[in-house]
């Protein structure tokens, strides 16, 4: 997939650390109508399909769950299109620390 077929994002959202220690993180993307879905990856994992949220004439806006574990220390966390394709990463800070 390339560049070019995203007319938005990808837009990060801090959605808060759930009651497991999940760090909940989801990306809002736009992609062209009729064109597939790109398929997300984070931290290593292939994500979960991801949640239309309008369908509009010439894009489709897409919600991809990017949540990750938190650990004892800060990380940084990839995520991006399948392997090899465009990728991006955020800071996931650790356990009882606050982000930055």
């Amino acid at each position: 997939m390339s560049r070019a077929l995203f007319t938005v994002g990808p837009v990060l959202s801090f959605r808060g650390v759930s009651d497991t220690g999940q760090w909940q993180v989801t990306a809002l993307v736009g992609v062209l109508a009729g064109a597939a879905f790109p398929a997300f990856s984070v931290d290593g994992k292939r994500c979960e399909a991801p949640k239309v949220l309008l369908k509009r004439a010439k894009e489709t806006i897409l919600r991809y769950d990017l949540s990750c574990a938190q650990q004892a220390q800060e990380r940084t966390v990839q995520f991006g299109v399948g392997h090899g394709g465009l990728q991006w990463h955020f800071s996931v800070p650790g356990k009882d620390y606050a982000p930055r």
